[in-house]
Formats: C-alpha cells, sequence, structure tokens
C-alpha cells in the first residue's frame, strides 16, 4: 500500500526497507524534490568537511559526475591528508577538474540513482537515492548508522575493486 513518506506514490517497501525503518531512527525514508535532495547532499559534504581531519572516506555516486562538481568544488584547496574522496559515476569523457578528488568512471552507473556514504572513525552517515518513475521526485534512504554505513562502503569496495585507505 501506500506509505506516507513518499506521498501518493504507491511504493512497496521491501523487506530490507521495513528492517530499516528503526526505531532507533537511524534510518529514514523520505520522498523528496530535487532540491531537497541537493540540500541534504551538501548537508553531508558538510559534515565531511567539518570531519577531514580524521581518518575518512566520501563516496559520491551519480550518474553524470558532472552533478557532483558543486559538491566536491568546495574541497578545493583543502589539504586532505586523511580524508579519503572518490565521486563515482559517468565522465562522459570530461578531463576531471579537482586534483584532491578521485574521479572513478562508471559507465554502467544507473540514471536514476545518486548515492553518498560518509565514513571517518566515529561518523557514518548513508544516502541512497532513486527516482521516482517519470516523477522529478525522489525515493530516499538516509542513515546515520555507523555499521551499515561501513557495510555499504565495504560492499562499494569490493563491487568496483577500489583500494581501502585504512
Amino acid at each position: 500500500g501506500a506509505h506516507s513518506a513518499y506521498g501518493d506514490k504507491h511504493i512497496k517497501l521491501t523487506k530490507t526497507m521495513r528492517i530499516m525503518q528503526d526505531t532507533a531512527e537511524i534510518g529514514r525514508h523520505a520522498r523528496m524534490a530535487p532540491v531537497e535532495l541537493e540540500n541534504v547532499i551538501s548537508e553531508m559534504v558538510s559534515e565531511a568537511l567539518r570531519h577531514k581531519t580524521e581518518h575518512g572516506l566520501l563516496y559520491i555516486g551519480s550518474p553524470r559526475m558532472a552533478d557532483t562538481h558543486p559538491h566536491v568544488e568546495r574541497f578545493s584547496g583543502e589539504r586532505l591528508q586523511t580524508m579519503h574522496i572518490s565521486v563515482l559515476g559517468n565522465s562522459n569523457g570530461a578531463p576531471w577538474p579537482f586534483a584532491n578528488v578521485t574521479p572513478l568512471s562508471i559507465e554502467e552507473m544507473p540514471d536514476a540513482l545518486r548515492y553518498v556514504l560518509f565514513l571517518s572513525e566515529y561518523t557514518g552517515y548513508g544516502l541512497f537515492a532513486q527516482q521516482l518513475g517519470e516523477s522529478d521526485d525522489w525515493a530516499v534512504f538516509h542513515t546515520s548508522d555507523w555499521n551499515f554505513v561501513e557495510s555499504m562502503v565495504s560492499k562499494l569496495q569490493d563491487q568496483y575493486d577500489l583500494q581501502r585507505p585504512f
């Protein structure tokens, strides 16, 4: 049936989505307009900037790498000795302008999927967003469960043979 987090859309929650609607409120589902999604991603990037002196990872996945520029340009000029930042998506052959952010070109990235994973020694945030059909809105799951985020980072690293910096 319909779930209020998605408004009038009839979205069936999977078993995993229901499990993650935990009572500790460290994971939430929401329906967001594109501008709201960009604001949440921006807040997650701000959090990563606040933790830039800790050992950490920030992965931003987007179908088009160029869509991540407003977020990663905030790290330009930052000395990131212990924070490793990567952007995953389709580069469309464009040069990458950010020296301290690693681009990982993934040509088969789904068009309607975005994610952010931020993991430091003491903090973990994850966001997964999928566009709702023909709508501009996004079905979003976000969490601050460190163990869940660490597991997703590990799966991402395994899937794409990424280096484990810590």
